[in-house]
């Protein structure tokens, strides 16, 4: 697995996510939206800072064993860095333009960048060698064929930030398919350029995406 990944920039781990333990996740993910900020961000497209709103979501990402593959994949001690929900449907049915995820939480960073506020957080963009110690972990809540808004990946752009006139200009064709069933995990490298389409057929598509990085730098 680990070898996949520094070779392609990601990696499918499928059906590591038991049923109970995506019912007990995804609970915990999305009980007591109750406030209107908090339910506008949700129908909108994201719920973010989950680790903050969410405290109990640490130890239970834990329990379930996805520590334990982000630390298999890293080849070291892990800690959980940032996590985001997302619930694409027919009512938040956005497309995603090819990009890389270069923008982390301030925490993973050495204390030597620029910092910024985004989402209401502290942010930062580190160099590409911090970002190579990061990785993310999608996990599926719902099947995900191509045609429900799965991610596409450019293999092997992982190893180095890419301008933006760069990433535009990649061949559409060179992209692969992430298709995935509910409980399955897709690791990536946060530098793996990546893009999304509308649903064709609009249906949930529920993933929380944690970022890992090692448990040194916290």
């Amino acid at each position: 697995m680990r070898e996949e990944l520094e070779e392609r920039g990601f990696v499918l781990c499928p059906g590591v996510i038991s049923p109970p333990d995506l019912a007990r996740l995804l609970e915990a993910v999305v009980s007591g939206l109750e406030s209107p900020d908090e339910q506008a961000r949700r129908k909108t497209y994201a719920i973010r800072h989950l680790l903050t709103v969410r405290p109990s979501l640490t130890g239970l990402l834990e329990a379930i064993g996805l520590d334990g593959i982000a630390a298999v994949a890293l080849g070291a001690g892990v800690a959980t860095v940032d996590a985001t929900f997302f619930d694409k449907n027919a009512e938040t049915n956005w497309k995603v333009p090819a990009h890389q995820d270069v923008v982390v939480p301030a925490a993973v960073a050495d204390g030597t960048s620029h910092v910024f506020q985004r989402y209401g957080a502290t942010y930062t963009e580190p160099s590409s060698e911090i970002l190579g110690t990061l990785v993310a972990a999608r996990i599926h809540f719902d099947d995900c064929a191509a045609d429900n808004g799965a991610l596409y990946v450019l293999p092997g752009s992982h190893r180095q930030k890419l301008r933006v006139s760069e990433i535009a200009a990649v061949d559409r064709g060179r992209f692969v398919a992430c298709p995935a069933c509910a409980g399955d995990v897709i690791l990536m490298k946060p530098m793996l350029v990546h893009r999304s389409s509308p649903s064709q057929f609009p249906r949930h598509r529920r993933v929380l995406h944690v970022l890992y990085g090692l448990k040194d730098r916290r």
